[in-house]
């Protein structure tokens, strides 16, 4: 892979994964608070935060993608058809943001006065 051929597909990669993240909120959130059927989901789960409801979720996500791996390890090829693997993968993406987005409330809300910068502090991302 070339230098091109990756910024291209790290720009197909960010679109889809803001396109994915807004279709999953539709579908998935009934309220103003985008986290709310992670906090539903500590009262039915065996953890205590709505992180830690993520983090659950995520580890699946993990699983599958080190049997993709370990299946190539084993057969030299990988296992699936693109668009699944960049399904797999960009679940995993999409619950470290979304994992990312909590800590960083929760920053927030214990740390009145210091601001939580989330966007580019330059323009090599530093």
């Amino acid at each position: 892979m070339n230098t091109e051929t990756f910024v291209k597909y790290l720009n197909e990669r960010l679109e889809r994964t803001v396109k994915v993240l807004a279709h999953k909120r539709k579908e998935y959130v009934y309220t103003d608070n985008p986290m709310q059927n992670f906090e539903d989901a500590v009262g039915i789960s065996i953890v205590r935060t709505r992180e830690g409801v993520a983090y659950s979720y995520l580890v699946k996500h993990i699983q599958s993608a080190v049997g993709i791996i370990e299946y190539l390890e084993l057969h030299g090829k990988v296992p699936h058809d693109a668009e699944l693997i960049r399904e797999k993968f960009g679940d995993i993406i999409n619950y470290f943001i979304i994992i990312e987005a909590m800590l960083l409330e929760r920053f927030d809300e214990q740390n009145p006065g210091i601001p939580v910068n989330i966007g580019l502090d330059d323009e090599d991302g530093e």
